[in-house]
């Protein structure tokens, strides 16, 4: 009994070992008909690894473009084929080919292991080595479908080479413009003979017996009565087999498919089949002057383009806050949104539309809103970031003096107090005579960072306001500046003598400032009136405040009020034949004495050594007879 038992054991041992006992198999494919771009590490696929990607990865330590790789299997039949990078590419052998097995729609190489083997080189997807040449090519049959008017849903490839079989080549139009492609592997010199077909024989090509593409089967049972008329061709490399249903080339058919209308933005006027390519230019503009959103740019958002996050950027050349993208459409609905710097922030527009809003129709009411135009020629949006309404900047301030009650968003320019006032309205007559003596004199009451949202009204003969006529220059002032708005800035500075200094801006005044010793002035702020001197619907001649060929000057002790001021004046005609302020009977309040009044010509015969600043007294010696008996 014991003897058994040891001779069971060894026969056990003895299967178990020639059972389980492994190989060597070493896998070569040459992989110089495969582009270098397309792979970095090809590797073996089987049923021996579970198909497992890149858990096999091959070599080529010569450089000589053949991969190898040892594997130790136990004997037995595999399937396997060769892949690269992770299955990032993969061979597509030919179905029938001696080295290959079939099963539910899978081709791959077979292998029976039953000792060490080196496996020949072969070529990738062949069988055979690279030099005797591919032992199949890829064909693409390809129909465009753009002429057909029967209702269809899925065109087929129905021929010799899969019996006829209906629906089993199911042809795909990945990108949707019309023309329809399957693909698959020939062996090299195949004759086909085929036609095109959709939903399982509902429609079939019609193809004419006279066509140079075609071969006739001539048959009485056929529908026709004599015969069937298919495609043929012979493959001898890769390729497409194209065309337009029921023809064998576009020239043949007499079609030209394109866009046939003239707003479209890829009108072809040769079209004379309309494709559904037409394509219209629409040009998206958004608001974004009244979002507080810090962003570097903003960009359109739509399904069509994948909710990239930023592929379709929008701009502003002009600064003006509205921001800009003209794209190119195809009719429709289109759904979109704004957002900025690659969906860091975007517009939400669910208040809105709770709200009643209608911009955003494309919503569930509760977690996105989205926007939706129909697509048309000369398309133009605008829309104003994250509101239905439309942007409306201005003062929202109701105290301000500028308040707007069409604002929707403050734009900061709200002013709640006047920080310029009229100091003085001269009406100088100087040398050089005309207006060239005529200005109006301001103070800065604070500092004004912009002086253009005043300006000045010069309101004639009493006939009422002239509106603002004269805006000053945007520059800065600061407070307790002292403006002199001049007609002429020259003349100015030579009849104000040592006083011209005492003015920070002098301006040069446009013809409007054309006062005429009765003429009232305006002084307006953001286009409303906020301090006059004189009354603009009277005539000044005669009254207390006329400054004719003199000034007006604002002082507390004036016994003349307007606009809550006080005002003294020089006196009508108080300039007149003076060449300087200084010499004339009313020196300008602005202009302070500070030195001795004198002849300060040392020709005259009155010339006064002590004097600094000249009163026009000099007189000069008249040269002649003296005697008046002469």
């Amino acid at each position: 009994m014991q003897k058994k038992h040891f001779y069971l054991i060894i026969i056990f041992f003895y299967s178990f070992y020639s059972y389980s006992q492994t190989h060597n198999v070493t896998f070569q494919v040459d992989m110089s008909t495969v582009d270098p771009a397309t792979f970095t590490t090809p590797e073996v696929n089987g049923n021996f690894n579970g198909w497992c990607g890149s858990c096999a990865p091959m070599s080529d330590l010569d450089g000589d473009n053949i991969w190898d790789v040892t594997i130790a299997l136990n004997t037995g039949s595999y399937e396997f084929k060769y892949s690269a990078d992770n299955w990032s590419i993969q061979e597509s052998l030919l179905a029938g080919s001696w080295c290959t097995v079939t099963a539910w729609g899978f081709t791959n190489r077979t292998l029976t292991v039953s000792g060490d083997t080196t496996l020949p080189v072969v070529c990738w997807e062949s069988c055979d080595p690279c030099s005797s040449g591919p032992s199949s090519y890829n064909v693409t049959f390809e129909v465009d479908m753009r002429g057909v008017t029967q209702s269809y849903t899925t065109p087929e490839v129905n021929g010799v080479f899969n019996g006829w079989c209906g629906n089993c080549w199911q042809m795909s139009d990945s990108d949707g413009d019309s023309i329809w492609q399957y693909t698959t592997l020939f062996a090299p010199g195949d004759s086909l003979e085929w036609k095109y077909s959709a939903d399982n024989w509902n429609i079939q090509e019609d193809l004419d017996s006279s066509l140079s593409c075609v071969t006739i089967n001539y048959d009485p049972g056929a529908p026709n009565g004599w015969g069937f008329v298919n495609r043929i061709a012979v493959v001898n490399s890769d390729t497409t087999f194209s065309s337009p249903w029921n023809w064998c080339s576009y020239d043949s058919s007499g079609m030209i498919f394109g866009c046939t209308d003239s707003l479209a933005s890829n009108y072809n006027p040769l079209a004379t089949d309309d494709d559904g390519s037409c394509l219209y230019s629409v040009s998206f503009n958004v608001d974004m002057n009244c979002d507080t959103t810090s962003f570097g740019f903003v960009h359109l958002e739509s399904p069509v383009f994948g909710w990239c996050g930023g592929c379709v950027q929008m701009s502003d050349p002009d600064g003006d806050g509205i921001h800009s993208v003209t794209v190119d459409l195809a009719s429709g609905n289109f759904e979109y949104k704004y957002a900025v710097d690659y969906f860091s922030s975007q517009e939400d527009l669910l208040d809105d539309m709770l709200a009643g809003g209608a911009c955003a129709p494309v919503t569930d009411y509760f977690s996105y809103a989205n926007r939706l135009v129909t697509i048309a020629a000369g398309l133009t949006t605008a829309d104003t970031y994250g509101s239905c309404d439309a942007c409306v900047l201005g003062c929202t301030d109701s105290t301000a003096l500028n308040y707007d009650p069409l604002a929707t968003a403050d734009d900061g320019s709200c002013v709640i107090t006047v920080d310029l006032s009229l100091q003085g309205i001269i009406d100088f007559t100087v040398p050089s005579g005309g207006s060239n003596g005529k200005a109006i004199h301001l103070v800065a009451l604070q500092d004004i960072p912009d002086l253009s949202i005043y300006g000045i009204g010069v309101a004639n003969n009493g006939g009422g306001t002239d509106g603002e006529e004269y805006v000053f220059d945007s520059i800065s002032v600061l407070a307790g500046d002292d403006i002199l708005l001049a007609r002429s800035p020259s003349d100015m500075s030579l009849y104000f003598d040592a006083c011209y200094i005492e003015f920070d801006h002098v301006l040069t005044a446009s013809s409007s400032i054309s006062q005429n010793g009765d003429d009232a002035i305006e002084l307006f702020l953001l286009g409303n009136v906020v301090e006059t001197f004189g009354d603009i619907n009277v005539d000044g001649s005669g009254t207390p405040w006329e400054y004719m060929d003199s000034w007006a000057y604002k002082d507390t002790s004036g016994t003349v009020t307007f606009s809550g001021g006080n005002w003294i004046f020089g006196g009508v005609n108080c300039t007149d034949g003076s060449t300087t302020t200084f010499n004339s009977s009313c020196p300008y309040p602005l202009c302070p004495i500070t030195g001795t009044l004198g002849c300060t010509d040392s020709t005259a015969l009155n010339y006064d050594p002590l004097a600094t600043i000249d009163d026009g007294s000099c007189t000069y010696p008249v040269y002649g007879c003296t005697d008046s008996t002469a």
